[in-house]
């Protein structure tokens, strides 16, 4: 059975995380298919008001509907939510054959079990492994609807066995990767001139931020021309910038930017940090490895899924800014390493997780799905 109108249920689609980069880049693959695709997400009240009442709006040729939400209580908030979504569902997913819930989370569960009410076939999208991953971050008190879901996509080896100890049947649980253009996202026609390093994300806690500022203070006097930009942001970024005064250093702090403009500094680079601890599969670290950069990444179980130790990169102990220093160290003052490395990741992306390559196994998992009665 041939897919036609498809939907996707993420509870803030407006994040810049990589969940979210990656259900846009999905929608737009698909609708370049000639799949329709619906999007349900919510939006802030206030954004909503800004908004002048408008939820529905047309991205890249997908529907996206933003239902609002106020967003000053977590229990106010989870409670409108229930509420809105429903009737988002009811409004815009008619002819929908098969939705795709991200996060194994209660609402998606409970948005899932809606939807196989409607005829819906329902397949969830594990984020992450690990402390803070979907498995151990799901309410204790709170029993799993296994049967909400009719598949579950985990990114990785680790979220299908957590998956699996959890209580979900094995064979209902598959392995499909994120993806990344890599056409888009490929190394520049020469080699950039100097010593330049680059992460890109956001600036939560869990991407420690603090370790990178404070292992660049190590390594700035062995190293006082190298450069190291930091590509994104929140409202947490004062507080860095703060930091890197306290520390005497000069990064730079770059800001959000479009995907071109992220591909255009990475081109500028020579080594990639990858510095969070929760990450389920990181599109940024994706896209620094499909530019060619040598990458250096916290280990963890995501990102050991992309990074095998001095095969295509490094790894270092994420809480630790001497770790991270000593492995800059080593990239930074060893040229054929470096090159090494970065060819390598390339290879890796291109293989194993083009953005082509990743959306034709979701559609051939989506139909198999809606052809099963």
């Amino acid at each position: 059975m041939n897919l036609s109108h498809f939907g996707i249920y993420i509870s803030n689609l407006d994040d810049s995380g990589g969940a979210q980069m990656f259900n846009r880049r999905l929608a737009a693959q698909l609708v370049k298919r000639g799949i329709r695709v619906t999007v349900l997400t919510t939006q802030a009240i206030s954004e909503w008001q800004a908004a002048r009442g408008r939820i529905v709006t047309r991205e890249g040729l997908y529907t996206v509907i933003r239902m609002p939400v106020w967003q000053r209580s977590i229990t106010i908030e989870y409670s409108i939510h229930k509420r809105v979504i429903p009737i988002a569902m009811a409004r815009y997913w008619p002819g929908v054959q098969a939705a795709m819930m991200n996060k194994i989370s209660p609402l998606a569960l409970y948005f899932a079990r809606l939807a196989q009410r409607r005829g819906i076939k329902t397949v969830g999208r594990g984020w992450a492994s690990g402390p803070v991953g979907d498995v151990a971050t799901f309410p204790a008190h709170v029993r799993p609807d296994y049967a909400a879901l009719n598949w579950i996509n985990a990114l990785t080896a680790d979220l299908k066995r957590e998956l699996t100890e959890w209580g979900y049947p094995p064979d209902r649980i598959g392995i499909i990767p994120n993806g990344v253009d890599t056409d888009m996202f490929a190394p520049p026609a020469a080699p950039p001139p100097g010593l330049h390093v680059a992460y890109t994300g956001q600036f939560r806690p869990e991407k420690r931020i603090d370790v990178i500022l404070q292992a660049w203070k190590l390594l700035q006097p062995d190293f006082p021309t190298a450069r190291l930009s930091l590509i994104g942001g929140s409202d947490r970024t004062a507080e860095y910038q703060r930091m890197a005064a306290d520390l005497s250093i000069q990064p730079d702090f770059v800001g959000l930017l479009p995907p071109p403009q992220v591909r255009d500094k990475l081109q500028t680079a020579h080594i990639f940090i990858m510095s969070g601890m929760s990450e389920g599969m990181s599109n940024a670290l994706l896209e620094g490895m499909a530019v060619g950069l040598a990458p250096i990444a916290t280990d963890t179980p995501g990102n050991r899924a992309l990074i095998t130790p001095d095969e295509n990169g490094l790894v270092y102990d994420g809480t630790s800014p001497e770790a991270l220093a000593a492995g800059l160290r080593r990239l930074l003052t060893d040229s054929e390493l470096r090159a090494r490395l970065g060819a390598a990741a390339r290879q890796t992306v291109v293989q194993h997780y083009s953005l082509q390559s990743v959306v034709d196994r979701y559609l051939a998992l989506f139909e198999r799905v809606i052809a099963e009665k």
